[in-house]
């Protein structure tokens, strides 16, 4: 496994289990509702991400490379969460695509679609290395259904693209559990 994938498992561990909780909120009519923890999530995740890559005995590695967080790409029509990468407007250098889910009951439709178009080669992608889907709160048994039903539907099954993609599902219990797998062994 690529160095960036096994630091982003490492940022991911050091994600505390705060920041993927829902929380309370009060609006400016004093009614309370429920914020999505996702972005909070990805904020930290960015950080503790950006702490290892600033690691001395990781520079030389990460020389060059830029780290993102919900930045616009315009290719794609849409906010990629996390990305890593040598430029935005350059796609030599293209590492790592971060798509991430922290609802109970998500859509992974439109994610798996991006991390796709971002793995994808030519002019039918971003020439990413890799693409990340982290899901969180959610049944594992239910996310792998979701994606290999998107698989089936989109007739990308057999696609040499899954060996670039890779899932990090956890669980928001009080002992979290992590699972780390290519889309080749769902």
């Amino acid at each position: 496994m690529e160095k960036y994938l096994n630091d982003l498992t490492q940022a991911l561990l050091k994600v505390e289990r705060e920041k993927y909780i829902d929380v309370i909120g009060i609006n400016t009519n004093d009614n309370l509702y429920q914020q999505n923890a996702e972005n909070a999530f990805t904020a930290e995740l960015f950080h503790q991400f950006r702490v290892i890559m600033e690691m001395t005995e990781n520079r030389n590695y990460y020389r060059n490379l830029v780290l993102h967080f919900d930045i616009n790409k315009e290719r794609l029509r849409g906010r990629p969460d996390i990305v890593l990468h040598f430029a935005q407007n350059n796609q030599d250098d293209q590492r790592m695509y971060v798509e991430v889910k922290t609802t109970p009951s998500p859509n992974l439709n439109e994610d798996l679609r991006k991390l796709f178009y971002a793995v994808a080669t030519g002019n039918s992608g971003l020439n990413y290395c890799s693409g990340v889907l982290i899901v969180g709160r959610s049944n594992y048994i239910t996310t792998v259904t979701n994606i290999k039903n998107y698989l089936q539907t989109n007739r990308k099954s057999g696609s040499p693209l899954l060996k670039k993609l890779f899932l990090f599902h956890f669980t928001s219990d009080i002992i979290p559990a992590y699972t780390f797998q290519s889309f080749t062994t769902l």
